[in-house]
């Protein structure tokens, strides 16, 4: 009697969806485990700097979805920040109580993405990115006006930061559990989304636009989707920032700060939801502590600017070390090690199948069943990436 036994690669796929699931937990368990090490050891400065890090996070998760799974490239993510900070300042001067403000935030960034998604709806690749980048010269200047239309804001303006009547240390341990929390929410979703069907599809869009119809996928709707998720997380991340630093300006959403975060999606690794946060450590993080070591180790040879331009230099260097020699980003690291350990209990559990004696005949039907599901298994690569 022939016995039949899964192909490595179904044992390969099921280990690594194993692997994938246990990750997320774990995932989750590193972020509060930092959050814990980093209000009890950091410093006030550098409990400041984590959240900064915390709020990177989640534009830059938004980010990895929006360009790594949807495949939609977009350059006028700060567009979207201003969008929420300031929406929160207009909020907050109506006398709106503060979480109404930054609902308001979250709803008025995801009307907009809606708005730009639906002009950019038959654009793709380069034609889309330039799309974003009106949208970001159109929010920029419509804040800038804004702002100088409001008596004593010229400067930019002043936002009441939350957790005020505690003392300073304590704001900044009660800022960093907060924005664990809201980082762990977007990290749950991103990852449930991704891993759906609605993932899937977004991935057939990204890589067989035109033949995604045919599979039933409908193109239109669910780039725009993602679009208006995409930047309302932007947009709620831009009314937490405000809160925790205390002012908003127009002069602070620049072009550089949207071509940081997209720094921050090729670092980590596109569609990697861990190396979007581990993106967003590097790109902010590590200039601050980089200019903080040379200003230390070269004590008084440099000036604390020069010390911040040496260190944007090591910075960019480290970038274009990671683009060249992992260009899939720091996160295809971890992606080996699960390969790895796919294959190696893949190939422990797969077993040969006995030889049957029955004769040529019965090993020809062997083998004829064999050539059959190979080719069942290889039939159309569009549907199997779909189905699968």
């Amino acid at each position: 009697m022939t016995t039949t036994t899964a192909s490595p690669t179904s044992r390969e796929r099921t280990t690594r969806r194993r692997i994938t699931f246990i990750g997320l937990p774990l995932g989750l368990l590193a972020l509060a485990v930092s959050t814990l090490v980093a209000t009890q050891v950091f410093s006030i400065a550098n409990v400041f700097l984590y959240d900064s890090i915390l709020l990177a996070a989640m534009g830059s998760i938004a980010l990895t979805v929006l360009i790594g799974t949807a495949g939609q490239v977009s350059i006028g993510n700060s567009a979207f920040l201003a969008v929420g900070a300031f929406t929160s300042v207009w909020a907050t001067r109506a006398g709106m109580p503060t979480p109404v403000d930054i609902v308001l935030a979250l709803v008025v960034s995801v009307l907009l993405g809606v708005i730009v998604g639906l002009a950019g709806l038959r654009m793709r690749g380069l034609e889309f990115a330039l799309a974003t980048l009106a949208a970001f010269f159109i929010v920029v200047f419509l804040a800038h006006e804004y702002q100088k239309g409001v008596d004593g804001a010229e400067g930019g303006f002043t936002v009441e930061t939350w957790f005020s009547t505690q003392p300073l240390e304590d704001a900044q341990t009660s800022w960093a559990w907060l924005l664990t929390g809201v980082l762990a929410v977007i990290v749950i979703g991103a990852h449930r989304l991704t891993g759906s069907k609605n993932g899937r599809a977004m991935r057939m869009i990204r890589d067989h636009e035109i033949a995604a119809p045919a599979l039933g996928i409908p193109v239109l709707r669910t780039k725009l989707v993602v679009f208006a998720l995409s930047s309302g997380v932007l947009g709620l991340q831009g009314a937490l920032t405000g809160h925790l630093i205390g002012s908003v300006a127009s002069e602070t959403f620049t072009l550089t700060l949207a071509i940081q975060y997209l720094a921050m999606v090729v670092i980590g690794g596109l569609g990697s939801i861990t190396g979007a946060v581990i993106g967003a450590a590097v790109v902010v993080g590590l200039p601050m502590v980089a200019s903080t070591y040379l200003s230390d180790a070269l004590g008084g040879a440099v000036t604390a600017t020069e010390a911040a331009q040496l260190a944007g230099i090591a910075y960019m260097a480290l970038v274009i070390g990671i683009v060249v020699f992992a260009p899939k980003g720091l996160a295809s690291f971890g992606r080996h090690i699960v390969d790895a350990t796919s294959r190696f209990h893949g190939s422990r559990r797969t077993r040969p199948a006995p030889v049957d004696a029955a004769g040529p005949h019965r090993e020809r039907t062997s083998s004829g069943g064999a050539a059959e599901v190979a080719h069942q298994e290889e039939d159309s690569l569009l549907k199997k990436r779909w189905n699968q």
